[in-house]
């Protein structure tokens, strides 16, 4: 399986995309400053303008140097709500699907859990799919 990187995903509601240095304020406010959203995340909480920035121009140089960085900003009516990224995809060893040794992580405004939580899953279990079919 070739490896492509985060592409745009859009459905009926709501778009993924790579994130851009203008979400920083957006991912601050919106969801990164919530405790709650990011109690169970390992990694670049966002909880400071810095940090959100940090954790942006991360992805940034990934999507540049790595194709099997897969790491969206979650759109809704063109507002910054979450993100959703893969960690440790091998397309070689068919483990690509989370639940093999993939894993994903999804942050979420808090306003938008019981709305978009698993369509967010299951828009990227799809496109996965899809590209390994």
């Amino acid at each position: 399986m070739k490896s492509i990187g985060t592409q745009t995903i859009t459905t009926e509601r709501l778009k993924l995309r790579r994130f851009h240095i203008r979400d920083v304020e957006a991912v601050f406010n919106n969801y990164g400053s919530d405790i709650n959203v990011n109690r169970y995340i390992s990694f670049a909480p966002c909880s400071t303008l810095e940090s959100a920035k940090e954790f942006i121009e991360m992805h940034i140089k990934q999507y540049d140097s790595n194709p099997d960085f897969y790491g969206w900003a979650i759109i809704l009516k063109d507002k910054v709500i979450g993100s959703i990224g893969l960690f440790n995809v091998n397309w070689d060893t068919a483990s690509a699907v989370p639940g093999g040794d993939t894993d994903m992580q999804l942050r979420l405004q808090r306003q938008c859990w019981n709305l978009h939580f698993k369509r967010c899953r299951c828009i990227v279990y799809t496109h996965l799919i899809t590209l390994i079919i």
